[in-house]
């Protein structure tokens, strides 16, 4: 069963990245970096209120319903008063957000969008990802997101034609959001009944709000930069500084695939007292991410300008800088999502995440304000990689603390000596290969060519060749 969940949500996080690569590159090229900035400044906003609407559901519903999944009746009456929150919310939040587009000027010249991004947060009440999370219904969540996924390719190409689709592209992406909610609420019903009889919604609000905190400092410090920019530095700058970012964060759900799986396998180990399973999870854990995100890291710095050529075009080369600075957060996400996500919040220590994350949000808020008036984007590019490597490392010394689990670096080190040979391989490529196209490509082939060799015959990494020898099994079984 977990080898099933992984296998679909590594295809689910597969086509999280090459979904971006397939949709950015024509959407930058069409609604140039003022279209992009303008949808990224209001999606930011969106993502604020969505945040705050959702009260900490996505993390706590994972992690009560992976408890009560084998007890229908608690099942159901645990889904309806997780919805009846959700929908309270929502509608508080929405007329907050319908009515700041009639206060702040930056938000009336975008009033349109704005109507789209709450159209966005309603549709969000019956997306309930964390359900079929915690029943680990991975399988479904994957052909569900795949199938429409492909449907918002073919509209956007058919549709989106120029620099005035602008609200045609983020009707799209609203759009998407309906789908998924309709596909949903249709697949909940065969499973889990909303149930009125035994509600008691009092038991979920201190947990919930606690993780709320959490999230809404999280969101703040992640969106807090793309919205000081915009106030601060227009539509433009955002372009770049919003580019970058989604180059960087394209790997990221790769990175942090694995863990989406974990999480209910974990919440249960722990809620059985089960440290032995805890460990061998969290090993796992630790090894996938350190031997994916540190040659993912150095990948995109030495490869910066290429992704951006191939990716948005010569039109966003100022965002060259700022996408070798924010490289770093591929590692610094994937290990906080391990520390945080995947250790304390299985073991109930929201508060403590909730205390962590409030210090970075006002560290991250505070610089914005200081710094990004003088360095614009690039100030606000070194503020998010401080305040992420800042979290991580709280996160990480709360888990030492505890003494649960066994964290092995050997990992990490290995990763590192691998990927610092990108560098030479890519000097070398740069010196005898004048075409520019040919000898980034050749690069990224050498340099995934040397590391795979270097993991497996001189690393001898148990993941990789345990994988390996598991594909090598069903493929002389099936012959």
């Amino acid at each position: 069963m977990l080898k099933k969940n992984i296998l679909f949500n590594l295809i689910l996080s597969v086509s999280q990245v090459l979904f971006p690569l397939i949709i950015f590159p024509y959407a930058s090229r069409v609604l140039e970096p003022q279209g992009i900035g303008s949808v990224a400044f209001i999606d930011s906003i969106t993502s604020i209120f969505l945040l705050v609407a959702y009260l900490g559901i996505p993390i706590y519903g994972v992690r009560e319903i992976s408890k009560v999944k084998d007890s229908p009746s608690k099942l159901n009456d645990l889904y309806g008063e997780l919805i009846i929150i959700h929908f309270a919310s929502t509608l508080l939040l929405g007329i907050i957000y319908l009515g700041s587009s009639f206060v702040f000027s930056a938000l009336i010249v975008h009033r349109n969008l704005i109507y789209i991004g709450l159209c966005t947060l309603i549709f969000n009440v019956f997306i309930t990802e964390w359900f079929f999370q915690g029943i680990e219904d991975f399988s479904y969540i994957t052909k569900r997101t795949l199938l429409i996924r492909i449907v918002f390719i073919v509209l956007l190409y058919t549709f989106v034609k120029s620099k005035e689709d602008t609200l045609l592209y983020y009707g799209l992406m609203s759009l998407s959001f309906l789908f998924n909610a309709l596909f949903n609420y249709l697949h909940a019903r065969k499973q889990v009944k909303i149930s009125f009889k035994n509600i008691n919604l009092k038991r979920h609000l201190k947990p919930l709000l606690t993780i709320l905190g959490s999230n809404l400092a999280i969101s703040i410090y992640l969106l807090i930069d793309t919205t000081v920019l915009g106030l601060l530095k227009g539509e433009v700058i955002v372009g770049y500084y919003s580019t970058a970012v989604k180059i960087t964060k394209i790997s990221i759900t790769l990175i942090t695939a694995l863990g989406i799986v974990l999480i209910p396998q974990i919440s249960k180990a722990f809620s059985e007292s089960n440290f032995k399973r805890v460990n061998e999870l969290i090993d796992k854990s630790i090894n996938y991410t350190s031997t994916l995100a540190v040659p993912i890291c150095f990948g995109i710095i030495i490869t910066a300008p290429f992704l951006v050529d191939i990716i948005v075009g010569p039109k966003f080369h100022e965002s060259i800088l700022l996408i070798r600075v924010l490289a770093a957060i591929t590692v610094i996400i994937g290990f906080t999502n391990v520390f945080a996500w995947q250790i304390l919040t299985p073991l109930g220590k929201d508060k403590i995440i909730f205390t962590i994350v409030t210090v970075g949000m006002i560290i991250n808020l505070s610089l914005n304000l200081a710094i990004v008036p003088f360095f614009s984007a690039l100030g606000a590019t070194i503020i998010n990689v401080f305040t992420e490597a800042f979290v991580m490392l709280m996160t990480f010394y709360n888990v030492r603390k505890l003494n649960i689990v066994s964290i092995n670096y050997r990992y990490l080190i290995d990763a590192v000596i691998g990927s610092l040979f990108f560098i030479p391989i890519k000097f070398v490529f740069n010196y005898f290969v004048l075409n520019s196209f040919l000898q980034n490509i050749l690069t990224v082939l050498c340099c995934a060519a040397f590391y795979a060799i270097y993991q497996i015959f001189f690393v001898k990494n148990e993941l990789i060749t345990s994988s390996l020898l598991n594909v090598k099994s069903k493929l002389f079984a099936s012959s």
